[in-house]
């Protein structure tokens, strides 16, 4: 079946002094209707065996949950409906490129994963310290305060910064422990 379907009607109008004109332009787009074709059994389907008639069945079954899937879609989410009807080639490397079902294509030795696990700590801990020099010295990540707090803060900083190399002065050298605090005193 094909149906004429009015699109949209364009309208411009003009103002004349002798009056009000219009013109409007209809368009018409030509819509196919197709009755949905609903899969069947194979045409040989008494003749097969019992093994090959539940495969039979279950293909069947499986055709008309698709064929339903797609008629849903095309109901109720038109964006989907609009990329199946897309072709193939345009869509298939995509789906190709899915993680296989047994997890990522990548394997990690002990090391890697080690070294991994190391790391998502010491990002954490870092985290952590940012936070906690944040909310002592009353700033964000800018490290931004008020010109009337800036002595106070400053020497909060630093007393902080010394308390910090001398706490991890047993795990790890000044440089890097400096390295790791947010916002280093000048005369550090």
């Amino acid at each position: 079946m094909v149906f004429m379907s009015k699109l949209r009607l364009n309208c411009r109008r003009s103002y004349r002094p002798s009056g009000i004109s219009s013109d409007c332009a209809v368009r018409y787009n030509l819509v196919t209707v197709r009755e949905p074709t609903l899969p069947k059994l194979p045409d040989n389907f008494d003749e097969l065996g019992p093994d090959e008639k539940e495969s039979a069945k279950e293909e069947h079954t499986s055709a008309i949950r698709s064929k339903y899937y797609g008629i849903s879609c095309g109901a109720h989410n038109k964006p989907v409906f609009n990329a199946m009807a897309l072709d193939r080639c345009l869509w298939e490397p995509f789906t190709r490129c899915q993680l296989p079902s047994n997890g990522s294509p990548f394997q990690f030795n002990e090391e890697e994963l080690k070294r991994h696990d190391e790391q998502v700590q010491f990002y954490e801990d870092s985290l952590s310290l940012w936070d906690l020099v944040k909310y002592q010295l009353g700033t964000d990540n800018s490290g931004w305060i008020h010109s009337e707090d800036w002595e106070s803060v400053n020497k909060m900083n630093k007393y902080l910064y010394n308390m910090f190399i001398d706490t991890m002065s047993e795990e790890i050298s000044a440089e890097e422990a400096a390295q790791r605090w947010p916002f280093l005193p000048k005369d550090a």
